[in-house]
């Protein structure tokens, strides 16, 4: 799964496998890229374009609209000759990697020098924080920043040594519903082709305890993909396992690390 930010045009690389051996990369292919929007009601095409890169990697040239929902987004890609290829990304209004940092710096006064475009942060805790930092309040929330309030007042940053680090997480957090999980269920013959109208179980272990079902269902959304809401205490612990089972498919594991 990767993370890809919303309303940016990205392009997402993919592989098509020869449907004669299932494994021998395909070239020369036209490919269908198609995509769900977080639990639409159907596949509909990318407004981008797709491209050949080699030995059977493909590019599908995401536009903004393509990425303009945030929550999960599902492919379902076909070509003449080829398997069909499926899986789900996640589309964020922060990605985990874009961090700020303040250099080190002595500053008594309203606004911290040389941050007044800083973007995608929303909230300063306590924890994380590197060298001689004092931060009077525990959380100082962050909705729309221009600037860093600095001094000894409440809500504001001493800043005297060393340096802060702000960083937003990615999208399901922990103790908290995620409406729209979604999902692929693939036939147990041929490990290859989607299965609709199944009827699937799901069960979830937390921080390694033993499994156990989860509050909701899952629902079919179209061409094999499935939804779950996931309630907060499916979600209520550091790492999560769920498994989807159902009659004559797959059983699909996947692994979430959740954050604070």
């Amino acid at each position: 799964m990767a993370q890809l930010l919303v309303s940016t045009a990205v392009g997402r690389m993919f592989l098509l496998v020869s449907s004669g051996d299932s494994k021998t990369g395909l070239t020369g292919a036209t490919a269908t890229v198609t995509i769900n929007k977080a639990s639409a009601a159907s596949f509909v095409a990318i407004s981008g374009t797709v491209s050949q890169v080699s030995f059977g990697w493909y590019r599908a040239n995401l536009t903004s609209g393509d990425v303009g929902t945030v929550g999960e987004l599902a492919f379902h890609i076909s070509a003449t000759s080829a398997d069909d290829t499926d899986f789900v990304d996640q589309v964020v209004s922060v990605l985990a990697a874009q961090v700020v940092q303040l250099a080190s710096l002595t500053h008594t006064g309203a606004v911290v020098p040389n941050v007044t475009s800083v973007a995608h942060v929303q909230s300063l805790t306590s924890a994380g924080f590197v060298g001689s930092v004092a931060l009077v309040t525990s959380v100082v929330s962050v909705a729309s920043l221009t600037a860093l309030p600095t001094g000894s007042g409440t809500g504001q940053l001493s800043l005297v040594s060393g340096s802060v680090v702000l960083q937003a997480g990615p999208g399901i957090k922990r103790n908290v519903l995620f409406s729209a999980f979604e999902f692929p269920m693939v036939a147990a013959s041929d490990h290859v082709t989607l299965l609709s109208g199944l009827t699937v179980a799901a069960t979830r272990s937390i921080d390694g305890a033993a499994f156990a079902s989860t509050a909701n269902a899952p629902t079919s959304i179209a061409s094999g993909f499935y939804t779950i809401s996931l309630a907060a205490a499916d979600l209520n612990g550091q790492t999560v396992t769920f498994q989807f089972a159902a009659s004559g498919a797959d059983t699909q594991a996947v692994t979430l690390v959740t954050t604070a």
